[in-house]
C-alpha cells in the first residue's frame, strides 16, 4: 500500500469471507482518483480497451472502508483492511517488502503484476492473494494463489547477498522465471 493511492492493497469482506486485493480486482482498468470535500477519495474506473466505465470505490476518509459500486453507483460490497490473524498462511515478516524486477521478461504477461513495486505481504504476492503455504525442504516454498478462474501454484524462494534481499520465482522444471530485488520494507 502507497501513501500516495492508499486504496492499493488487501481488503476483505465485513465478515472476512472474502480477500481482495485491489490492483488484482482492477487489471483491466485505468483509474481516476478524486479528493471529495470530506477528505474521502472516489477512484472512477474505466475499461482500458474501450474507456467505458466499468466500476467506482469509495476510500473513506479514515480509509479504513472501501466501498465497491458497480458503474451506476449501486453498491456492490464493502470492505476493510484484514488483519494479520485472517491470513490463511502468511508468509514470514522478514520476507514482507517491495520488489523490483532484475531479472525476466517484463515486456510479456507476467500473472503476478507488475515488474515495479511488487508487494509482498501476508496477504498477496504481487497482485495475487495467497494461501497454501509450504516449505518443500530444499530451500523452495510454494504457494497457490488464487487469481484467474483456477489459480495456480508458484514455487519460489528468498535469499540475501551481502545487504541486498531477492525474491526468485521458478517454472515448472525449475528454472528461473524471474527475479526480483527488495526494494522497500
Amino acid at each position: 500500500m502507497t501513501a500516495a493511492e492508499p486504496w492499493k492493497g488487501a481488503w476483505c469482506t465485513e465478515d472476512g469471507a472474502e480477500l481482495m486485493i485491489f490492483e488484482s480486482w482492477n487489471m483491466n482498468a485505468s483509474q481516476l482518483p478524486e479528493t471529495n470535500e470530506d477528505g474521502s477519495i472516489t477512484i472512477y474506473c474505466t475499461d482500458v480497451r474501450g474507456g467505458t466505465p466499468t466500476e467506482t470505490y469509495l476510500l473513506s476518509a479514515d480509509q479504513t472502508t472501501l466501498t465497491h459500486l458497480d458503474y451506476t453507483g449501486k453498491t456492490l460490497d464493502t470492505y476493510r483492511r484484514p488483519t494479520y490473524d485472517m491470513a490463511p498462511t502468511p508468509l514470514p515478516s522478514s520476507d514482507w517488502g517491495a520488489y523490483t524486477m532484475v531479472e525476466g521478461d517484463a515486456s510479456g504477461y507476467n500473472p503476478y503484476g507488475p515488474s515495479v513495486d511488487f508487494i509482498v505481504d501476508a496477504f498477496r504476492f504481487g497482485i495475487c492473494p495467497y494461501q497454501r503455504l509450504s516449505d518443500n525442504g530444499d530451500g523452495t516454498m510454494s504457494i497457490y494463489c488464487s487469481s484467474g478462474p483456477e489459480g495456480f501454484f508458484t514455487v519460489f524462494s528468498f535469499s540475501t547477498e551481502g545487504e541486498d534481499t531477492y525474491l526468485t520465482i521458478y517454472d515448472a522444471d525449475g528454472n528461473v522465471r524471474y527475479r526480483y530485488l527488495r526494494t522497500a520494507t
